[in-house]
C-alpha cells in the first residue's frame, strides 16, 4: 500500500547467529507480511473482509509459503487445481463471452476446482504479531536512512 518507487527493503535484527535459512524464511515472511498490510489497507479504506483467499501459481509449490501466508494474514488459502491463473483466467471470460454460462460469476464458480484448503494455525498468527507491527513501522523508520544513501550514491 506504499506507493513509493523510491522505498527500499531492509533486513533488520540481523545478529551473528542467523543463517541463511533464516533469512530465506524472513523474506517469506515479509511477503506475506506485506499481503495482510495490503489486506488491512483494503479494509480500512474500503471494508473489504476477505473470509478465503484463492491462490494459484508459482506460490502453490510452497506448502512452508503457503502455512506462512495463512498464519500471518489469519485467513485460510484455497489453492486451485488449476495453477495457470491467466490461463484458466482468460478461458472463464472467453466462456462467459461465448454464452457458455450467464455470467463471469457463473463461469468462474463452474469452472475453478479447489484441490485443498490450508488453514491459518491462530496461535502462528498471535505469535507472529510483534513482528507484524514491527514490518509495518519499519517503513516509516527507515525513510530518512534510504533517502541518505540515495542521495549518496546519486552524487557517486
Amino acid at each position: 500500500p506504499h506507493t513509493d518507487a523510491l522505498s527500499r527493503g531492509a533486513i533488520v535484527g540481523l545478529t551473528l547467529k542467523h543463517t541463511r535459512a533464516h533469512i530465506y524464511r524472513s523474506i517469506l515472511e515479509a511477503v506475506s507480511f506485506g499481503t495482510r498490510l495490503i489486506l488491512e489497507t483494503m479494509r480500512d479504506k474500503a471494508g473489504y473482509r476477505p473470509t478465503v483467499i484463492v491462490v494459484a501459481g508459482g506460490v502453490t509449490r510452497s506448502p512452508l509459503w503457503l502455512q506462512i501466508t495463512a498464519d500471518v494474514v489469519g485467513v485460510p488459502l484455497r489453492l486451485t487445481k488449476c495453477t495457470d491463473a491467466p490461463s484458466l483466467g482468460c478461458a472463464i471470460l472467453a466462456a462467459s463471452a461465448i454464452r457458455l454460462y450467464p455470467s463471469v460469476t457463473a463461469a468462474a464458480e463452474s469452472m475453478v476446482a479447489v484441490d485443498r484448503t490450508i488453514e491459518p494455525n491462530m496461535e502462528a498468527h498471535r505469535a507472529y504479531e510483534p513482528f507484524y507491527r514491527a514490518y509495518v513501522d519499519t517503513y516509516q523508520a527507515t525513510r530518512g536512512v534510504v533517502a541518505a544513501l540515495r542521495s549518496t550514491t546519486a552524487a557517486q
